[in-house]
């Protein structure tokens, strides 16, 4: 985990302290810093004074850190590999520590020993040696010293692991904690997933029933485009039977407009309305069969196939055309002959011609504004109406 600066280890004999401040130590003389680690010198008070205040201001500072470090529910199982990484290390350096303590405790039997023997020869060459003897008891001093400083210093290090083993309960305290919030959060995420499952498969239940609503929706816009050209041919036609009825009954005028309108939508051919028919209307099967017939000849493709969609508006306008004369000829055979009917089906033959040769070259868009074919198309209709006009006249 980043502290902001990267860790500096001390190393002070065989021990290892992680996360220390590179401070200056409080004796750092270069005579201290040039003495080896075998010379006498290194055993003395002074020095292990100053490695019990760096490896203090080390833990203090490690564990400083360690405070500040916020714990955060993404690494926590990172922090649980991290504390056991720490804790082996830490362990490592308790039983360093205890080697050294059992080093020091051999080092005090030795120096008692030392003292013992130098107070025996002292007894021994007392008389031999009383010039010796101021010498001698500097020297008893200073050992005495050198006792007691070993003795504080066992007492420094009882006092270290005494703190180590606080640290390192810490830090199972620590490893602990973040288990259980390791556990909590399994769960959340255990309960979380289910709620998502949940939410899933409703959503999959709700995108079913939209679907379905959407069919449904689309067969009754279907059904609705269907019926609005036959509502209008229905209207068309009542109409006229209502204006008719008007004047019969009180005897007032009709609309020729309303007249002309009912007649054209009851006589004349209408192929997009005549489909709808089909996919509206219900009729049995050998109905159904004959009038797709008579419809697959009026108007050259079956209902179902029919449309905008099929050929171009133009040419299916100038069909029904066609399909208008021919059904008034079928009935007034007499008219077979007029001259209209005649150049009418050279127009829509023209036309039908126009959308063989340029089918591949021009759009549906483009055939229904080519100049040419819409001057055709109105004449055929003028053609058309003439026609019907003198057969009802004839009739």
């Amino acid at each position: 985990m980043d502290f902001g600066n990267p860790p500096l280890r001390v190393r002070l004999e065989n021990m290892t302290y992680p996360y220390a401040q590179p401070e200056p130590a409080p004796f750092a003389s270069q005579a201290f810093n040039n003495w080896s680690a075998s010379s006498p010198s290194s055993q003395s008070p002074s020095f292990l004074q100053t490695r019990c205040t760096v490896l203090e201001e080390q833990l203090r500072v490690y564990m400083s850190r360690l405070r500040e470090e916020q714990a955060s529910k993404a690494i926590a199982l990172d922090d649980v590999v991290r504390l056991r990484e720490e804790r082996t290390q830490l362990e490592d350096d308790l039983h360093r520590v205890r080697d050294a303590n059992v080093e020091f405790a051999r080092e005090n039997e030795a120096l008692k020993d030392a003292i013992a023997d130098k107070e025996q020869l002292l007894a021994d060459e007392h008389n031999a040696h009383r010039h010796r003897s101021a010498e001698m008891e500097e020297e008893i001093i200073l050992l005495k010293n050198q006792y007691n400083e070993l003795v504080m210093e066992e007492s420094i290090l009882r006092g270290e692991k005494y703190s180590a083993d606080e640290m390192h309960s810490e830090e199972i305290r620590r490893r602990r904690t973040s288990e259980k919030e390791v556990d909590r959060l399994e769960r959340r995420v255990a309960e979380l997933s289910d709620e998502v499952d949940e939410v899933t498969r409703k959503m999959e239940r709700e995108q079913s029933r939209a679907l379905r609503l959407q069919e449904q929706t689309r067969s009754l816009e279907r059904d609705q485009t269907d019926k609005e050209p036959l509502v209008e041919i229905g209207i068309a036609v009542r109409t006229r039977f209502l204006q008719q009825a008007r004047k019969m009954v009180t005897g007032q005028q009709t609309s020729i407009r309303a007249i002309k309108s009912g007649n054209a939508a009851a006589h004349r051919a209408n192929g997009f309305v005549d489909a709808a028919v089909f996919r509206v209307a219900q009729m049995s099967g050998r109905d159904m069969q004959d009038m797709a017939r008579v419809f697959k000849d009026l108007y050259q493709v079956p209902p179902l196939q029919y449309g905008y969609g099929y050929r171009p508006k133009k040419y299916l306008e100038a069909i029904d055309c066609e399909a208008t004369i021919r059904t008034t000829i079928s009935v007034r055979r007499e008219l077979g002959s007029m001259p209209q009917r005649l150049q009418a089906m050279d127009q829509i033959d023209a036309i039908s011609a126009k959308l063989r040769e340029n089918g591949g070259r021009l759009t549906a868009d483009q055939f229904d504004r080519d100049a040419d074919v819409e001057w055709r198309l109105q004449r055929v209709k003028n053609l058309t109406d003439e026609i019907v006009e003198a057969a009802r006249t004839i009739n």
